[in-house]
């Protein structure tokens, strides 16, 4: 979930460290081992986040 998390939202490796209690380091170990896995959804939700900044403009 803590990898999900970080691929599915804009939020940093702290900030998603405190929503599930561990450590930064422990969060960027649990997105390097889940990067395959994940790594698709980050794409598409920064895509979506600038077409709704260019939109906004």
């Amino acid at each position: 979930m803590v990898a999900k998390s970080y691929y599915t939202s804009d939020k940093s490796l702290v900030r998603i460290g405190k929503e599930f209690t561990v450590k930064p380091s422990t969060v960027y170990n649990w997105v390097q081992r889940y990067k395959v896995e994940f790594s698709r959804e980050k794409s598409i939700q920064q895509e979506m986040t600038t077409f709704r900044s260019v939109i906004n403009t």
